[in-house]
């Protein structure tokens, strides 16, 4: 189920995927920025990048 409906600049790119991907850096973002208003995909696309960035860095080296 849809947390809300795509941006006309997101439409082209929403998928299924798209929403569960959303939906689970939606739930972080606002964990850490309590009071924000709902962002776009693009800003939240972004975030999880920098998140992956992020766990990537600070995985253990194999």
């Amino acid at each position: 189920m849809s947390m809300r409906a795509p941006c006309a600049e997101c439409s082209p790119f929403w998928s299924a995927d798209a929403d569960a991907a959303y939906s689970e850096a939606l739930t972080i973002y606002r964990a850490l920025s309590a009071n924000q208003p709902d962002i776009c995909l693009r800003k939240v696309e972004q975030m999880t990048a920098v998140l992956a960035i992020i766990r990537e860095a600070s995985a253990p080296s194999r």
